[in-house]
């Protein structure tokens, strides 16, 4: 609703008469457009729509989320030139007054790929006529602009270096299809990573509006080589689920998830550090219970309780100690030999023992 909400005084906003103001504003966020090298017949090249972008305000990504509008591109192209979709780069979300944002705060290039028409020449100009929306923590304002660049179809120019980084900020294809099931109120979202990869704060982007509530949090776990995000369901019943998974430092994985198993997930919160550091607390006071152990144990009482008191008591009570230990430790002993005696199969500290060599 926060969408329709905008959208529509967006429309009316472009249409007002009072628009012819608005557009000598300055632009927050200006566009340019930059070609890799030449777009040579065949084989084509990189296009970039550079969003030079005024600190404090955003852009969007393809989905906005809870309120904004995506960037909208009409391409003036020359005859039997074409141009393939645009390639947005991993977004990051924004939380304003409750409203999540799928955003990118500061210059960002949006990507594409021009074709060239068989048998073209020389200098060929492209052109676009853009729409998108510029937005603070306060204030969202609809901007416009027109954007062009001759490009040329042969010659071996070094290649722009700044695509590099672009090309690195897109999401990466994911080589193994992704799974989603689905619940009453939930979406589990199956993503083939293997575990040897570093993850930091995973996020899953949803390309469409619709089945994904976006303020719900995401809880991520593991099973194996699979990352399972389970998603708050909101409407819809999706046959396919687009969207990028984040996965810490700019990175990304663009993936097209389509209904199948998805496994159980192992938490990937603090539970499993809390039940191993248990799991040591109780194996320490198990290998405590060794004959070896309680002289050491009663030493250390009796001389926290004789403390201060007569030197030749205290030598008394240590050898009277010491011989109870060593009796007892031997009757111990006695005890177990005549078990094994018997035939049947005993032992101390049997839990630190290997099977195959005892």
């Amino acid at each position: 609703m926060a969408r329709l909400f905008l959208f529509a005084l967006l429309i009316i906003g472009w249409s007002l008469p009072a628009q012819a103001q608005l557009a000598k504003r300055e632009n927050a966020i200006k566009p340019e457009l930059i070609v890799r090298n030449a777009a040579i017949p065949g084989s084509g090249t990189d296009l970039a729509i550079l969003m030079r972008t005024t600190p404090g305000w955003h852009g969007y990504w393809l989905n906005p989320g809870d309120a904004g509008l995506p960037m909208d591109v009409e391409w003036q192209l020359p005859d039997g030139w074409k141009v393939e979709k645009l390639r947005y780069p991993v977004p990051h979300r924004l939380l304003v007054a409750g409203i999540v944002n799928y955003v990118y705060e500061d210059d960002y290039a949006v990507l594409t790929r021009i074709i060239p028409a068989a048998g073209a020449t020389g200098m060929q100009r492209i052109a676009a006529k853009m729409r998108w929306l510029a937005c603070t923590d306060k204030i969202c304002v609809p901007e416009k602009g027109e954007v062009a660049l001759d490009v040329p179809t042969s010659g071996f120019a070094d290649p722009d270096p700044r695509f590099d980084s672009w090309l690195r900020a897109l999401p990466q294809p994911l080589s193994s299809p992704a799974r989603f099931a689905l619940s009453r109120d939930s979406i589990r979202l199956a993503v083939p990573l293997p575990a040897s990869v570093e993850v930091n704060d995973p996020y899953f982007f949803p390309a469409e509006d619709g089945p994904v509530d976006y303020a719900a949090p995401q809880k991520v776990s593991r099973s194996g080589d699979w990352l399972v995000v389970e998603l708050k369901r909101r409407e819809g019943e999706p046959k396919r689920l687009d969207g990028v998974l984040s996965y810490g430092n700019g990175r990304g994985l663009e993936l097209a998830a389509v209904p199948g198993a998805v496994p159980e997930g192992r938490s990937a919160d603090g539970t499993a550090l809390l039940l191993a550091m248990l799991g040591a607390l109780l194996g320490g006071l198990i290998l405590n219970l060794m004959p070896c152990v309680f002289p050491i144990l009663a030493l250390k009482a009796m001389h926290l309780a004789r403390a201060g008191g007569d030197e030749r008591h205290a030598r008394h009570d240590a050898l009277g100690y010491m011989a109870g230990a060593v009796l007892g430790t031997g009757a111990l002993g006695v005890a177990l030999l005549a078990i094994r005696a018997s035939g049947e199969a005993a032992g101390w500290a049997f839990q630190l023992q290997d099977p195959e060599r005892s």
